[in-house]
């Protein structure tokens, strides 16, 4: 859930109001997330979806874009790829969310 918890802090830095949903990992690649989220999905502006198995050609997310909703798959992401630069090959620069890890380690410090 870590990443999913760093993803939150980026957007409520932007001023934007995150929701975090968990999901029992789907058993293959493109098996439908639960309704309650697939109906959320349809409702959000941008969907992050830190998943280890592909949502990507779901119904779900295929009715969440037609909605409106601007997704990215993070299938099988992992902490590094976000701490060094997961998107690099996608936009030419290091990864936006590597300065959101405190101390540069790889994983937050977490409040009491």
């Amino acid at each position: 859930m870590e990443i999913a918890e760093v993803l939150a802090m980026a957007v409520k830095e932007r001023d934007a109001e995150p929701v975090l949903a968990v999901m029992i990992p789907r058993r293959g690649h493109s098996e439908e997330p639960p309704a309650c989220l697939a109906e959320a999905m349809k409702k959000a502006d941008v969907v992050l979806t830190p998943v280890s198995t592909s949502i990507t050609h779901t119904r779900a997310m295929k009715d969440a874009a037609a909605a409106g909703a601007r997704a990215i798959v993070m299938t099988a992401f992992t902490e590094d790829l976000l701490i060094r630069g997961g998107f690099r090959r996608i936009s030419g620069s290091r990864s936006p969310f590597a300065s959101r890890w405190p101390d540069g380690s790889k994983r937050p410090k977490r409040s009491s």
